[in-house]
C-alpha cells in the first residue's frame, strides 16, 4: 500500500512540476526575446534557470518516496 501511495505522489509531483516547468520556460522565452543586446553569458544563464523547477520536482519526489516507504514504525 505504500509503494502505491508512493506512486500516487510521484505522479502528482511530476504534474505539478510540468506545469510549473513549462510556464517558467515561457516567462523566460519572452523575458529574453524582450532584451536586448544581452551578453551570451547572461543568455546561458537565465536559459539554465528553466532548469531550477525541474531539479526541485526531482528533489521532492526522491525526498516524499523516501517518507512514505519508509520501514520505520
Amino acid at each position: 500500500m505504500k509503494y502505491l501511495l508512493g506512486v500516487v505522489v510521484v505522479i502528482v509531483i511530476l504534474a505539478i512540476t510540468s506545469v510549473v516547468f513549462g510556464c517558467y520556460g515561457i516567462f523566460i522565452s519572452s523575458y529574453l526575446d524582450s532584451m536586448e543586446n544581452i551578453s551570451q553569458f547572461k543568455y546561458i544563464a537565465i536559459g539554465l534557470t528553466k532548469l531550477i523547477p525541474l531539479f526541485l520536482g526531482f528533489w521532492l519526489i526522491k525526498l516524499s518516496w523516501k517518507k512514505i516507504t519508509s520501514k520505520k514504525g
